[in-house]
């Protein structure tokens, strides 16, 4: 497989034959200001339009709760997600998104998740030893994947293995560039760093899981 194959399994993205990720190919950035359609959005919620927040909170709920998931657990998941949004209409007479709603919202996930997953850490290691094999916590439990792209959840348990060795940053770029599918702009914002500094952190991530997942990838 090749390792866009196994990242778009791994992450439960839809494998488009290598085209919308082909690590080579840059897909076009996000505007660099609010587009009229989320400024909007923004406008209403800010208003106190419990209608449009509401139908924020159930189009975007699911994947957030997906991304989430890779964090925090599925468990935990839906707490994490209902938390950003309970936090952004308590604050929303001075909501203002730099870039796209989207991005505000993976953002804002991305954090609250990271914190859970620190304030479980402890948990975790005291558990570590008692866990099997095919139990692991967080970021590491396996997505099913289809059987054409990934063999086997022993594969992806492994390819779960190589990315938590990344840097927190690394691990929070591939996942909203791979499971949120967001622009690289929109990366950007969410993660606080340049474009052209994610791009950098993106193509140290890629070549790390190449070093790390020799025996599961095929020339690309």
């Amino acid at each position: 497989m090749t390792l866009a194959a196994i990242l778009c399994a791994a992450y439960g993205a839809d494998d488009t034959t290598g085209g919308h990720w082909d690590a080579a190919r840059p897909t076009p950035s996000a505007p660099s200001m609010l587009d009229a359609a989320d400024a909007v959005v923004v406008e209403r919620i800010r208003s106190g339009d419990r209608g449009a927040f509401d139908a924020l909170f159930l189009e975007h709920f699911a994947a957030l709760r997906h991304f989430a998931a890779r964090y925090i657990g599925a468990a935990s998941a839906a707490e994490i997600v209902s938390e950003s949004f309970l936090r952004l209409w308590l604050a929303r007479e001075t909501w203002a998104p730099r870039w796209t709603i989207r991005a505000y919202l993976y953002n804002t996930v991305r954090r609250l998740a990271i914190d859970g997953y620190r304030s479980t850490r402890a948990e975790r290691q005291r558990y570590a030893t008692t866990l099997g094999p095919e139990e692991v916590w967080g970021m590491a439990s396996p997505t099913p994947s289809p059987e054409s792209v990934v063999e086997t959840e022993a594969t992806i348990a492994l390819v779960w293995q190589a990315i938590r060795s990344l840097s927190e940053v690394q691990q929070s770029v591939m996942a909203l560039r791979w499971q949120a599918q967001l622009s690289w702009d929109e990366v950007a914002s969410a993660v606080g760093m340049s474009a052209v500094a994610v791009r950098k952190q993106h193509s140290r991530a890629l070549a790390r899981l190449r070093e790390l997942l020799p025996a599961h990838l095929t020339d690309e």
